[in-house]
């Protein structure tokens, strides 16, 4: 776990072979295999039974089907001869390979895959009993690390930070392999967390490398470094890929150097212990079109199991022409197609987060026991659970002034962590960082933009294009550049002036509802009315909106 790695479920190592084409059927035997990052062998493990199959399909011994089939193994193994189980032997041990920093999980990965030919094995050396296991292409060296760096990158097993691979010749020959399928779960541990290893990775992954990326997103690159022409790459990692500021270059680099064939968000299942929200991708190596990219969603894990996904279409010039070529979490044709119409308007937010930590705030019973003189230099504050659609509460919290940056003047304050988008405007309170700040770039009302932000539309793009900062129990997280890139609407003729003037009207009504504690669903769903009549969102356009925003 302190490597960022963890172990991957079968269904989901099951799904990526499937999806890469690494099956029985197909030609794979001869075809070279690669996991990066391969811990104790999963992937190795399940891409050898698969090899094995394929030579039994090759043999005319089974079909792809009966092969695979653990139960009847025992009938298809009886009809193999002794040179055909050591030609398996040999396809095994040179045709999956696996790299992995760990040597401990290197060993158990030579070990499980030597029980994946040990029946194979026996009885190759009947026919020939000088045969010997050729040596598992297996090695303990770092991925990351290029094949003239063979000086371990991270060196968790050593403080001199040396490789501990024994065979330098091979490693740096299999670094400068092609294959023809890259699989696996890269680690994803943050690289603010390994110091030492962020010079070599901004400069040998400039391509993709950006402020404070996860290990995972060198790891794509150096997968489809490793790929030959048309070869196929499927990982499983964070979701981060589709929307995270920091993956803006590789979103950029996989639109326009390959294909994109799919996307799977499997955000919601709780694959591992840790708090990542997967996503499992399949690359192609190949010159770059405008192919349709399938973007699908599971919930379960046999969803998955038995691929029962409904795509969606998303083209890459669709994506290329989002902000930051974010991919969006889209259910559907109509809902891409509205997020394009909204993304056309204006980006015109200031965003900043306020630097006191909760550590600033004190109680109102911790200020009284202040010396007078003190208290005057303490200001009431905020926080994120404060701040409601269209009202700021207060918790009688204090910080000093000294530390206060919010503005003096009204302003935006909006949730950093939230159910649905929640901004008020603020003038009397100072804030913590787990509060945005909001201001416009032009002179305009802040009421209206207050009513703007949190509208069922904004909510819907929101959630839509930044899906991939959830968290559990569907909290989301915007980042200052997310919320700068919400577009806003602002009249653009007579019609529109009155449409943004009733919107406006109804914030105010809202405001005087929400201070004497009442409620004001009638009046927000009206305010919602009128921001898709101002946005020229059309009925059948409501229905979708409404339908992804519950």
């Amino acid at each position: 776990k302190k490597l960022g790695e963890f172990y991957t479920p079968d269904a989901v190592i099951d799904y990526i072979l499937d999806a890469a084409e690494y099956v029985p059927s197909k030609a794979i035997d001869g075809k070279d295999l690669i996991d990066p990052a391969c811990g104790s062998g999963g992937f190795l493990v399940r891409a050898a039974r698969r090899l094995i199959a394929r030579y039994a399909v090759k043999f005319e011994k089974a079909t792809p089907k009966e092969a695979l089939d653990s139960r009847r193994w025992e009938n298809v193994y009886v009809r193999l001869s002794p040179s055909e189980c050591e030609e398996i032997v040999r396809g095994v041990a040179t045709h999956v390979h696996g790299f992995d920093i760990n040597p401990f999980a290197v060993s158990i990965s030579e070990m499980n895959l030597l029980f994946q030919i040990i029946d194979l094995y026996i009885k190759a050396v009947k026919g020939n009993p000088r045969f010997q296991v050729p040596r598992f292409q297996v090695y303990q060296t770092d991925s990351l690390e290029l094949p003239t760096d063979q000086t371990s990158l991270v060196g968790y097993q050593s403080p001199t930070g040396k490789s501990l691979a024994q065979d330098r010749v091979a490693i740096d020959d299999l670094k400068k392999k092609k294959y023809d399928f890259v699989v696996g779960n890269p680690p994803y541990v943050r690289t603010h967390e390994q110091e030492n290893e962020k010079a070599y990775l901004k400069e040998n992954y400039a391509e993709v490398m950006e402020g404070q990326a996860d290990i995972f997103i060198p790891f794509i690159k150096r997968g489809f470094d490793f790929l030959k022409e048309n070869g196929k790459i499927s990982y499983i990692v964070s979701n981060k890929l589709l929307s995270n500021d920091y993956a803006t270059k590789t979103r950029r680099f996989i639109l326009e150097k390959s294909i994109l064939e799919q996307v799977v968000d499997s955000s919601e299942i709780r694959w591992f212990e840790a708090s990542v929200y997967p996503i499992i991708f399949v690359i192609r190596r190949t010159s770059p079109s405008d192919e349709p990219i399938l973007f699908g969603r599971v919930r379960n894990e046999e969803q998955l199991s038995t691929k029962k996904i409904d795509f969606v279409e998303i083209r890459p010039s669709q994506i290329l022409g989002l902000y930051n070529s974010v991919i969006p979490a889209v259910e559907s044709e109509k809902e891409l197609r509205i997020i394009k119409k909204i993304s056309e308007n204006e980006l015109i937010l200031k965003v900043f987060r306020p630097k006191p930590t909760s550590k600033a705030v004190i109680s109102r019973a911790e200020l009284d026991k202040k010396p007078d003189f003190q208290k005057e230099n303490f200001v009431k504050a905020v926080s994120n659970e404060d701040v409601e659609p269209f009202f700021v509460g207060w918790r009688e919290n204090y910080i000093d002034r000294n530390v206060k940056d919010t503005p003096d003047e009204p302003h935006i304050l909006m949730r950093k962590l939230c159910l649905r988008l929640t901004a008020a405007i603020n003038q009397e309170y100072g804030a913590i960082n787990t509060t945005y700040v909001i201001q416009p770039k032009k002179k305009m009302s802040l009421v209206f933009l207050e009513a703007i932000l949190n509208s069922k539309l904004i909510n819907f793009y929101a959630n839509k294009l930044f899906f991939s900062t959830h968290m559990g129990g569907n909290y989301i997280e915007l980042r200052t550049g997310q919320i700068e890139a919400l577009p806003i609407r602002l009249p653009a003729n007579a019609e529109e002036e009155k449409t943004a003037h009733e919107i406006e009207g109804l914030a105010r009504e809202i405001h005087k509802e929400k201070k004497q504690g009442r409620s004001a669903e009638k009046l927000e769903k009206q305010l919602d009315n009128s921001v898709y009549e101002l946005y020229g969102i059309t009925d059948e356009e409501r229905r979708t909106i409404e339908k992804g925003v519950d």
